[in-house]
């Protein structure tokens, strides 16, 4: 009697039996992240990318919290809305570091590798990262090529604001004290506290409205290190704006 070797399951394929000795395929647009997968619970989503028009919005990486596929390209396009820039955010980023930069995000005006870079990271970043987009719109590209063991990945949230109110914007999150002390940062990386944050930052000419909502009572500190920047921009004492 001949007996077949047992192997694992590539990539992109499990078997729940023991005894048997073939592999069922991952439904379409999942994949395992290892090879050796025993339940289809272990295949995961690699569907990603997309255009972008929202207001507001979150990107992924796939499978995200948890580890992401390797070999995967997602491609998205961000397009704001006319008289509006566009802030981004992201509270951490977890991608192995490797010599060839084989796992990246990249953020740029548009498709053309020549067009300028607003934001590159290939390695695992654990502060948080804010920044505006220097054009209308983004192109945001995540590659996964590593043959390692590959990471969490990224969430990053994007909302827009009207451009009339980019210097007063910019003044808020290009301020090295949002990151250097330690209570601001610690705000910034509690995704509970996100959304909150971003509005905001993205709406600073309604600020008076949040002097008795929780936002005051809930991140107070943040509250005072905005308030300051209002003031600053409109004048002193900060002349209320709806």
């Amino acid at each position: 009697m001949i007996s077949q070797r047992c192997e694992n399951c590539s990539r992109g394929s499990y078997q729940p039996n023991r005894s048997e000795t073939f592999c069922l395929r991952c439904p379409r647009n999942k994949t395992t992240l290892y090879s050796g997968a025993k339940d289809i619970s272990q295949c995961t989503d690699t569907v990603c990318g997309g255009n972008l028009t929202s207001m507001t919005g979150v990107i992924t990486s796939p499978n995200y919290p948890d580890s992401y596929p390797k070999g995967i390209e997602c491609v998205w396009n961000i397009r704001c809305p006319k008289g509006r820039g566009l802030l981004m955010f992201m509270p951490n980023i977890s991608i192995p570091l490797t010599s060839e930069c084989s796992d990246y995000l990249i953020m740029r005006e548009n498709s053309s590798p020549y067009s300028k870079t607003t934001y590159l990271q290939c390695e695992s970043y654990s502060n948080p990262v804010t920044f505006i987009s220097r054009s209308k719109n983004l192109y945001v590209k995540f590659s996964s090529k590593t043959n390692e063991e590959t990471a969490d990945g990224f969430k990053v949230f994007y909302v827009t604001f009207e451009e009339q109110y980019r210097e007063l914007v910019a003044s808020i999150v290009e301020d090295g004290t949002l990151y250097g002390n330690s209570s601001l940062r610690r705000i910034l990386k509690d995704e509970n506290l996100i959304t909150q944050i971003l509005d905001v930052m993205a709406h600073p000419q309604k600020f008076d409205r949040y002097e008795t909502s929780r936002t005051r009572k809930t991140i107070p500190e943040f509250y005072a290190f905005v308030e300051k920047k209002v003031t600053d921009f409109f004048g002193s004492p900060y002349r209320r704006r709806r």
